[in-house]
């Protein structure tokens, strides 16, 4: 360390004041006295390292000389001891004083992080430490905040890295009643606990957490930029968008959130609907910069850590107005981070770089329920909701516009859309029965798509008035959320004539019985006169099919049901949302009759009956130097045998042209011989010519090589049996062990 005067001239200088492993960093001058800050390497023997703040050094001393540079005392510190924190980020007290702490110490320059929740009795005394390995958690895994239910269990957030590379979950450590199982670390002062995992799946990167009254436990999840609630028992009950990342939450007795976010404290109400906003990105007095830590108190007060301003702030609301700045502190920390209340009424106040927690006593302002608590605050003005779109759900009818023939039937489902965390709904529904006749009852899959059995019960009486219980979900579990059906009724149209179908008396429950708020809309109703004509059935049918099966689709009136049937039985056909079907009839050979019966809910019947052959291939069978040959297991004779010419089988022309069923033409001036072949199925025809002596031909006007010329021997007209049967489209198979020739056509 040097001394210069005040102009600049050096006057002397301290030497050997640190090792080579210790840096100076800090110097103060007080009196006659010198004091140094020196602070050890990050990593110890392994040479010089980076100057980065978020790293703890291996120690730390502040030595005091006099002004000659004498050494005239010391002080160290070892902030790597056990019980001392680096990097605390948040705090919480349970009911007897005990004292949890989020401490994530960056131990290399790789990024490798100790996390580790850090306990304290009510005095002050160290007692333990949690880290992610006592609760065998990934070697990624870090603490990000820390909250306490009555019940004093210690409930943390984790996520898989730094910046949560995987989503995050909570960890639920049971040190009370709930406690599931014991572990005793050697050396320290034993704490028994368990832990449970809660929320795995439903959260992105989970920050700040804390309680309500009934041990909800909210999640602020920068990720999903939204407060995520869970009951005491882990059940998701509600999501909440903030439409920003928030870091922190605190909860009022009204279940109002006020929510962190890098440059503002938003507010929220139990709907997620913004109530206010205050701070905005700054240093002045009302402005914020990164908050972090969130309390409301008992008069409605939000008290606020102004984490990069290094101070606290107090904003509250007078009735009719915005929340405005009532209180700044100066700068008197260096980054306060995460808060809580203490059951002896004081704030508990985290510092993340000079790792200590402060409990604070902020004059005037107590727990939210201490003493006199606050209005809920007023919602500002809203924009109209869409209509039909309530905030916390709709029942209606599917569908809304219902027809009915006299003496027919129509299905009518009441749905669910918008409510989330549905564990069980109860209805009165009332129609007229001069017009309707109630046919069927039962529960839709809406909230027992999850595999849960639900209870269901209802009573037609008197006729009108239908008292439904359910569905309800049976046991320990989550409500279901999104959109569903409910109940599903058949109705039975009786008169001609308009009436409606009107749902009352409506409960809708969450898993703690909470009410779940929701509208309603009803149904109109048509009763038509009798239908007489039956439904019609739209479909191609062709005569005939190569395949063992055929996959037809057609059109029918939307509420119609089809029944198909055929020699093997009878099946139903679904018929689409927009009347449209689909269904397979399996074939054999020769003709293959089925029918197609069509009813309308009116009760008008009609069968369609259609057939389709079957085509068969031929399959031809002769032998080299054979005469006879088969043709579909039939014996017949060739007028000469096949012979072997220059390597290739040879056949008679009209001969091999019968057994493929086709019609030969002989053009004697052109010496031309033309083979054409009707497709039974499609009509489509297939023409070949093919010209004596030539190896070029044609196959429906284009050319086409042979490979080898046709021939007349010994007055007969001979034809390749490969190149012609293959150019018809045949499969053609060669024997060479007994010289069979085996030919199916068409080609399968």
């Amino acid at each position: 360390m040097k001394i210069f005067d005040k102009d600049g001239k050096e006057k002397s200088r301290f030497q050997s004041v640190a090792s080579n492993d210790e840096y100076l960093d800090g110097i103060a001058v007080g009196g006659d006295s010198v004091y140094l800050h020196v602070y050890g390497s990050i990593n110890p023997g392994s040479g010089v390292s980076i100057d980065n703040p978020f790293i703890v050094p291996s120690s730390q001393r502040l030595i005091k000389f006099d002004k000659s540079g004498s050494k005239k005392g010391e002080e160290s510190y070892n902030p790597m001891q056990e019980g001392r924190g680096g990097n605390i980020t948040s705090c919480a007290v349970t009911s007897d004083g005990t004292l949890y702490a989020v401490s994530n110490i960056n131990v290399d320059q790789g990024g490798k992080y100790a996390s580790n929740i850090l306990v304290w009795d009510a005095k002050g005394n160290y007692q333990n430490s949690i880290s992610t390995d006592d609760l065998n958690l990934s070697n990624q895994a870090l603490f990000s905040d820390v909250t306490v239910d009555s019940y004093d269990n210690v409930y943390v957030s984790v996520n898989e890295g730094f910046r949560g590379e995987v989503p995050g979950y909570i960890i639920k450590i049971a040190t009370g009643s709930e406690m599931l199982s014991t572990i005793t670390p050697n050396s320290r002062t034993a704490i028994s606990y368990s832990s449970e995992q809660i929320g795995k799946g439903d959260l992105g990167t989970p920050a700040g957490l804390c309680v309500d009254r009934m041990d909800n436990l909210y999640v602020a999840d920068r990720a999903r930029q939204s407060v995520i609630i869970f009951t005491s028992k882990g059940r998701k009950r509600d999501e909440l968008g903030v439409n920003t990342s928030p870091s922190n939450v605190s909860v009022d007795p009204f279940r109002n959130m006020a929510c962190a976010t890098d440059g503002q404290i938003v507010v929220i109400d139990k709907k997620g609907r913004d109530i206010a906003s205050m701070g905005g990105q700054g240093r002045k007095p009302g402005q914020l910069y990164y908050p972090h830590g969130v309390l409301f108190a008992n008069n409605g007060a939000v008290i606020v850590s102004d984490g990069e301003n290094g101070r606290i702030q107090i904003f509250e609301r007078k009735e009719g107005s915005d929340f405005t700045a009532t209180y700044t502190s100066p700068r008197m920390f260096y980054v306060p981070q995460g808060m809580c209340w203490g059951k002896d009424q004081k704030v508990y106040l985290t510092d993340n770089f000079h790792n200590v927690v402060y409990r604070l006593n902020i004059n005037g302002y107590t727990p939210p329920g201490i003493g006199e608590t606050g209005p809920e605050p007023p919602l500002p003005p809203q924009p109209p909701a869409p209509q039909n779109i309530p905030s916390d759900g709709e029942i209606y009818f599917q569908p809304s516009d219902v027809k009915i023939p006299s003496g027919g039937s129509s299905d009518i489902n009441v749905s669910i859309r918008y409510a989330s965390n549905v564990y069980g709904v109860g209805m009165t529904l009332k129609y007229d029965p001069q017009y309707l006749q109630l046919d069927k009852c039962e529960q839709g899959n809406f909230l027992s798509s999850d595999g849960n059995k639900n209870l269901f019960i209802y009573k037609d009486e008197p006729k009108g008035t239908v008292k439904i219980g359910g569905p309800t979900r049976t046991s320990a579990v989550a409500g279901m959320n999104g959109e569903g059906v409910l109940i599903k009724f058949r109705f039975i149209g009786v008169k001609e004539g308009d009436t409606k179908l009107e749902v009352s008396e409506v409960l809708v429950k969450d898993p703690d019985l909470n009410n779940i708020q929701v509208s309603v809309t009803n149904a109109k109703v048509k009763v038509l006169p009798k239908d007489s004509t039956p439904p019609p059935v739209n479909v191609n049918i062709p005569k005939c099919s190569w395949d063992a099966s055929f996959a037809g689709s057609g059109t029918t009136e939307k509420d119609a049901k089809l029944v198909l049937k055929t020699v093997n039985g009878s099946q139903d056909i679904k018929v689409g949302a927009d009347g449209s079907f689909k269904f397979t009839v399996n074939l054999k050979k020769g003709a293959n009759n089925f029918t197609i019966t069509a009813t309308d809910p009116a009760g008008n019947s009609k069968d369609y009956t259609f057939t389709i052959n079957q085509a068969t291939r031929n399959v031809v069978v002769m032998w080299v130097g054979k005469l006879v040959y088969m043709v579909n297991g039939s014996n017949m004779n060739l007028n000469a045998a096949p012979q072997l010419i220059g390597g290739s089988t040879y056949v008679p022309m009209r001969d091999l042209g019968n057994a493929l069923s086709c019609v030969v033409d002989w053009d004697a001036k052109e010496k031309k011989a033309t083979y054409t072949y009707t497709d039974p199925c499609s009509g489509a025809q297939t023409v070949l010519e093919a010209w004596i002596d030539k190896t070029m031909g044609r196959l429906n006007g284009s050319p086409l090589d042979f490979g080898k010329a046709p021939k007349i021997i010994g007055g007969r007209t001979l034809v390749p049996l490969r190149a012609i049967s293959s150019g018809l489209g045949a499969d053609v198979k060669y024997e060479a062990s007994n010289k069979q020739i085996t030919i199916t056509h068409p080609k399968p």
